[in-house]
């Protein structure tokens, strides 16, 4: 009945994407800054994409009528260029890549056929909400009673890539020094979040007991990926909201050498429970991960921005927009990604 309903709404109403394309800004820059995330001052739109001057090291600072947030939705994203030193990203995916037999299978849902494969693994966990969607008890409890593990092999796998070596006076190489320890891009993402953010930033927390969840986790893409022209998807598909939204942080480690691997974002916006009811039957397209609805989705959306990131980027988006990783044939792309839930006036909670 319901379902009848919505379709008859959608073919009187609806069915108009394109009244849903509300193109945003991309905020370049090559460091994270809270004008980047939050509202300071007064607030306004633009539409020109900011980029960073090439011998400036911050953004270059504009008026607080033209404050660009990606919380409040006046920005696509936000591309940090050169967040984590790029030898040290290839180093920690190196690290990370030299067991496969490590690498957990990280599957979408479904609504008709449950859980289904991916292009994606992951190392160290599997992501909460599969483990919650299995209702298998003690897979939950192996998650939290996992979780410091999994962000602690993180950090300790960060070490400095180029071991610090010493010169005798007659120029000869002595033996190398211990590697230096770095602050690992998981931590360094959470630490500058906390720094920036006015309510700060935390790993999540269970709300029973105050165990910790995974706050990021490693994923790893190997060619010849499944959906070659890239998954399109929202890993929440609520209407956006200035107070409240999903996010997500991605840290590239390694791209492909070959091309691909570059985030695509979709410039549709649902803002009211009415849009996304009068275009239902394509918007609930974004969590199915069946090939037909993914030819119906290309057909349907507008041309997605492209970015392509370089190791040591960090991207910051919505996940509630439609976006998609653009699949390639040959190579490998590992990133670590972290999920950031914003809600107004409380500290941000980020988990996977």
């Amino acid at each position: 009945m319901l379902s009848s309903f919505i379709q008859q709404l959608e073919k009187r109403f609806g069915g108009r994407l394109a009244d849903l394309v509300r193109p945003k800004p991309i905020i370049t820059s090559s460091s994270l800054e809270r004008e980047h995330l939050d509202e300071v001052g007064q607030s306004g739109w633009i539409t020109d994409t900011l980029t960073h001057h090439p011998h400036v090291s911050h953004l270059i600072s504009y008026p607080p009528h033209t404050c660009t947030q990606l919380f409040s939705h006046r920005a696509c994203c936000v591309h940090v260029q050169g967040f984590y030193p790029p030898q040290a990203a290839k180093e920690i995916a190196r690290r990370l890549t030299l067991d496969p037999n490590r690498q957990l299978e990280w599957k979408v849902s479904n609504p008709r056929k449950g859980l289904e494969s991916s292009d994606v693994r992951t190392i160290g966990s599997q992501p909460y909400n599969m483990v919650a969607s299995s209702r298998n008890k003690a897979a939950e409890e192996a998650y939290f009673d996992g979780a410091l593990a999994c962000m602690r092999e993180l950090r300790e796998g960060s070490g400095s890539s180029l071991p610090c070596t010493t010169s005798s006076r007659d120029g000869q190489s002595q033996k190398p020094t211990p590697e230096l320890p770095v602050l690992g891009p998981l931590d360094k993402l959470r630490l500058e979040l906390d720094e920036i953010f006015p309510a700060g930033a935390t790993v999540a927390k269970h709300p029973k007991d105050g165990r910790p969840f995974v706050a990021g986790l490693a994923r790893v893409m190997q060619g010849p990926t499944q959906h070659l022209e890239g998954f399109i998807h929202c890993d929440d598909i609520h209407p956006l909201s200035a107070d409240e939204g999903l996010f997500s942080a991605n840290l590239y480690l390694e791209l492909p050498s070959t091309g691909g691997g570059e985030l695509l974002i979709y410039d549709i916006e649902v803002r009211s429970r009415w849009e996304f009811y009068t275009n239902a039957s394509t918007l609930a397209l974004l969590t199915h991960p069946g090939e037909a609805g993914q030819d119906i989705l290309r057909s349907r959306l507008p041309k997605p921005k492209t970015i392509k990131p370089a190791s040591g980027d960090l991207i910051l988006l919505c996940a509630q927009r439609p976006h998609a990783v653009a699949g390639f044939p040959l190579g490998t792309r590992v990133s670590i990604q972290s999920f950031i839930s914003f809600k107004k006036g409380q500290s941000l909670q980020l988990d996977n």
